[in-house]
C-alpha cells in the first residue's frame, strides 16, 4: 500500500482483527469493533483519525479454516506439479506438451477456500 491509510479496515462494518504494521517495524493483530469504530489494542483504544500516517494497514487475518483450506490447495497444487514433472522425465516431448497445458491451466484457475 503506497498512500496514506485513513484509518479504517477493510470491511469496517464488522468486527475483527486485521495486521497493522506500526513503528515501522512491528507487525501485530488488532481488533476493530465496528458498534464503536474503534481499534482495541493493547495501549486502549485507538479512533481511525488517531493512527499515525506511519501505520500501515496489511489486511484482515484469516481464521484457521481458512488458512488450513489454502495450505490444503497449495499442497494439492505441489503434488500436481510434481506429478506433471514426473511426466515430462518419464514420457519426454509428449508428455511435456500435456504437462504444459497442465500447469496453465492450474496457473490460470481461482484459488478454492
Amino acid at each position: 500500500m503506497s498512500e496514506a491509510w485513513n484509518g479504517l479496515p477493510e470491511n469496517p462494518e464488522r468486527d475483527g482483527w486485521h495486521w497493522i504494521i506500526f513503528g515501522g517495524v512491528m507487525q501485530a493483530p488488532w481488533l476493530w469493533s465496528s458498534s464503536s469504530q474503534v481499534w482495541a489494542h493493547d495501549s486502549g483504544p485507538w479512533k481511525p483519525e488517531d493512527v499515525y500516517p506511519g501505520f500501515i494497514y496489511l489486511g484482515p487475518c484469516l481464521p484457521p479454516a481458512e488458512v488450513a483450506a489454502l495450505r490444503a490447495e497449495v499442497a494439492r497444487m505441489r503434488d500436481g506439479i510434481g506429478k506433471a514433472l514426473d511426466e515430462i522425465a518419464d514420457a519426454g516431448p509428449k508428455a511435456l506438451k500435456y504437462a504444459e497445458q497442465e500447469l496453465r491451466a492450474a496457473l490460470a484457475s481461482e484459488p478454492r477456500a
